[in-house]
């Protein structure tokens, strides 16, 4: 080949490159550079010619390759994709003919590979490709006249997937595997043609991607196609890679886009603190809109400076304008769907760890309660409500159960001493047949006082006569307040004891029974007088409550600290284990990602499942001083305290300051817990002991009345699997049932409802009766996490005025709450 002479005209008068200001050898990127100019001096005078890149492989050019009409495309985009996504990359003919002038100088000095290594003449050439991506250029810096594109692109991260070529070392012994078929023979297929966009919250990068190549892939040839086509970014491919190997690679394919994946740790992040999957659209399109703005601004800033100098300032304009259409920026922000999709991609990722974290989590005192508020989110695709209510539970540390409880108490080698209820007269013959008859079961005194509030009308002495209800329970610790006094005199030394109540450092106690129905009493007559103040309901709630504080249900239980010193030996601050309060603060709680009406069972799951592990994280660390991390990726955290298990070089994490009791861990160990099942029981509680009213069993795909089972057959659900649970509907159709034997059924279970009004037909029954009893990992909650109980449905009735039992806040509702989803 000829040597091409030096042009004498590409020089300036001092010796400097007109193109790239060099006075020696000319820039890679130099229009003038040898390479980029002909093979000969005869060409000077042509058009410059690029070379051709070198072969990659002997039956593949070099030159950027994809799927071809006869291939069968493994990273096709599924149907039912959101039509607002993006394409794949960049196909624009501007903007790719831009980027693909850059890779042809980029790629010139990548080293020739044949089937899946590099060539053996050949090496990776490590001071040019210090890691697997390069920059494209900065705009400013570019010699002659930048252009819009120049600065569309300037400085923009571009990463090149080929883990064979950067980390040939450690991919050595990887066998290479259709992502269709799973067989070996793959080859390399050059570089997909399209350049791959790979979006951050606020930022852009780009992608160039290896493409592979099975012929005679049996799964193309089932769809009358050659050969199949799959690019390094398929999720089944990067899965595949060695652990090392997929840790240098920061991305995650969601539907047609690459996002990284601190994305789908920012879209669960903002989800579960507030913000909906649309405002997160939202939210992400502003951001890359703003970011085209700026290359916009960017390039206008360098032609005023062309134009009128570079100290030339413009005036910004105060006067309103009218706007003008700025053209749209190639990724315009990630749709509401792709972004649901993402957060259900990382949960179904996550949910066993958190499953077995919750499940680890154990007790001895538990407060049980309900909730309608969460309930309402779930419905189906035609807006009816899947569930009536959703039953919570909660142990003395104020953590959230879910699963087996029985079970799971038993395995820590501790018992089930104290529960509290809403309502136990209806409550303590089931709980006893589940946790032994040593089990106290007693009614918080939060409930007692809300009975109260909603027998009174709205007048300005209901605050008053509520205080004095709440004084009348609550005795303070004289010790206590003794101790603040003495420790800050200035302070408290001349408060009263009533200044105490609300103070965190100060007990309370709920003992002495004649003295709560003396004071009560007191009260009762007192208010009487006020005009207009009882509704007709107050005697009836009076009377209830002397009656169960007469039975005992509302007192402390004997021999019991009800207070666990969540400070410190020297300054104490008490956090009570008794009352369900604490649940109607997670109830509140519950809702914060939740958003609108129309939450799939899928959904509402995950929501719930992570509101749930932040909820015990945060718990664990307020008052069992637990190391709380700033992220909840148990995922992550659970790896990383493996990998350096597996070293022997575990770190001496950092105490807490405060020197409190500690029991637990921060990584999430799975226990007593079996996942086998969890993909085929979306139907079966939904993960918090969400019920429904409906009349039939849906389980797949079969349907079946409720009441054609037999108290027998509930029991022989125990001996089926998930799998067997048709086998033994199909065993229940086939004995058959009477109406004698379903009253016989009822009257066994009698004591498992929770009103004595029982109405045991099939008009109101819950559809997931049997999906409760049929896996043993079934993530049920509250009085719905009871082991070894048959798998009953509890009836209550919220009408307020016909029953002297009536301590329901909700008048006029008929709901279903389960029992026993759960049974191992």
């Amino acid at each position: 080949m000829t040597r091409v002479r030096p042009n004498p005209a590409h020089r300036s008068d001092t010796g400097h490159c007109i193109d790239c200001g060099s006075r020696t050898r000319h820039h890679d990127h130099c229009k003038l550079h040898p390479k980029l100019r002909g093979s000969s001096a005869a060409d000077q005078g042509q058009q410059l010619m690029l070379p051709h890149l070198p072969r990659l492989e002997p039956a593949v050019a070099a030159a950027d390759a994809g799927p071809g009409p006869d291939d069968y495309n493994c990273d096709a985009v599924h149907e039912g994709d959101d039509e607002l996504d993006e394409p794949v990359g960049f196909n624009r003919s501007d903007l790719k003919a831009h980027l693909d002038e850059h890779w042809r100088r980029v790629s010139a000095t990548l080293p020739r590979m044949y089937s899946t290594r590099v060539a053996q003449s050949a090496t990776l050439d490590k001071t040019k490709w210090s890691n697997d991506s390069f920059m494209l250029p900065n705009a400013l810096l570019k010699a002659g006249d930048a252009t819009m594109l120049d600065f569309l692109f300037s400085n923009m991260q571009v990463f090149v997937l080929c883990p064979f070529l950067f980390y040939g070392d450690a991919m050595r012994e990887f066998e290479l595997t259709c992502v269709a078929c799973g067989e070996q023979g793959c080859h390399l297929n050059g570089w997909n043609i399209s350049w791959q966009v790979v979006v951050g919250l606020e930022s852009i990068a780009l992608g160039k991607v290896r493409s592979f190549k099975h012929d005679n892939c049996p799964v193309a040839r089932a769809a009358n196609k050659r050969a199949s086509v799959f690019s390094a970014l398929h999720p089944k491919f990067l899965e595949s890679l060695p652990p090392l190997i997929r840790s240098f690679y920061p991305y995650a394919k969601l539907k047609r886009w690459v996002v990284k994946t601190t994305m789908a740790t920012w879209i669960r992040e903002l989800k579960m603190n507030g913000l909906s999957f649309a405002a997160f659209e939202k939210v992400h399109k502003a951001a890359m809109t703003r970011m085209y703005l700026e290359a916009q601004q960017r390039y206008l800033h360098h032609r005023v400076s062309m134009k009128c100098g570079i100290q030339q300032h413009f005036t910004p304009v105060v006067a309103p304008v009218e706007f003008v259409d700025f053209g749209d920026w190639p990724c315009r922000g990630i749709s509401e769907k792709s972004a649901r999709h993402q957060f259900d991609t990382t949960m179904k990722c996550l949910e066993p760890l958190i499953m077995g974290h919750i499940s680890s989590l154990t007790g001895e005192f538990f407060r049980m309660d309900h909730t309608f508020r969460v309930a309402k989110f779930g419905k189906n695709a035609n807006g009816e409500p899947l569930y009536s209510c959703m039953a919570t539970t909660m142990n003395e540390h104020q953590e959230y159960e879910i699963q087996k409880m029985r079970h799971r108490i038993e395995s820590n080698d501790k018992k089930c001493r104290v529960i509290w209820v809403d309502n136990p007269g209806s409550d303590t013959a089931f709980l006893r047949q589940a946790f032994g008859n040593d089990v106290v079961v007693l009614r918080d005194i939060f409930h007692v006082l809300q009975d109260y509030f909603e027998a009174c009308y709205d007048k300005p002495t209901r605050q008053q006569f509520m205080a004095d209800l709440s004084s009348a329970f609550f005795v303070l610790n004289k010790t206590d307040i003794d101790r603040l006094k003495a420790t800050d005199p200035e302070k408290y030394g001349d408060k009263e004891d009533a200044f105490f109540r609300h103070n965190p450092r100060v007990r309370t106690h709920v003992e002495d029974r004649k003295a709560i129905k003396k004071a009560l009493k007191e009260i009762y007559s007192r208010y009487m007088t006020t005009t207009g103040m009882y509704k007709k309901s107050m005697a009836a709630v009076h009377e209830s409550v002397l009656k169960q504080l007469k039975n005992g249900w509302l007192t402390d239980p004997e021999g019991v600290n009800m207070h666990i010193n969540i400070g410190t030996e020297d300054d104490p601050v008490y956090a009570t284990i008794r009352s369900t309060s604490q649940l109607e603060s997670f109830h509140h709680y519950l809702q914060k990602g939740l958003h609108g009406f129309m939450s799939s069972p899928e959904l509402l799951h995950f929501v719930l499942l992570d509101t749930v592990l932040r909820w015990n994280l945060t718990k664990a660390a307020l008052i069992k001083g637990d190391k709380l991390l700033a992220t909840y990726d148990i995922d992550m955290l659970n790896n990383t305290v493996a990998l350096y298990s597996q070293l022997g070089m575990l770190p001496d994490f950092p105490k807490q300051s405060k020197k409190r009791r500690r029991s637990g861990s921060v990584v999430a160990t799975v226990k007593n817990v079996d996942f086998s099942s969890m993909a085929e029981i979306w139907n079966t509680v939904i993960g918090m002991a969400l019920t429904t009213d409906s009349a039939v069993v849906q389980y797949k795909t079969f349907t079946w009345p409720v009441d054609k089972f037999t108290y027998k057959d509930a029991e022989n659900l125990k001996a089926y699997g998930t799998k067997a649970v048709p086998k033994a509907i199909e065993a229940a159709q086939s004995k058959g049932d009477t109406h004698e034997k379903r009253q016989d059924f009822n009257q066994q279970s009698k004591n498992l409802y929770i009103n004595h009004n029982i109405r045991a037909s099939s008009t109101s029954t819950n559809s997931s009766s049997t999906n409760s009893t049929n896996s043993s990992s079934t993530n049920s909650t509250s009085a719905g996490s009871l082991h070894g109980l048959p798998n009953l449905e509890r009836l209550r009735h919220r009408r307020r005025a016909q029953s002297n039992d009536a301590f329901s806040r909700r008048a006029g509702r008929e709901k279903m709450i389960r029992l026993a989803p759960s049974v191992g």
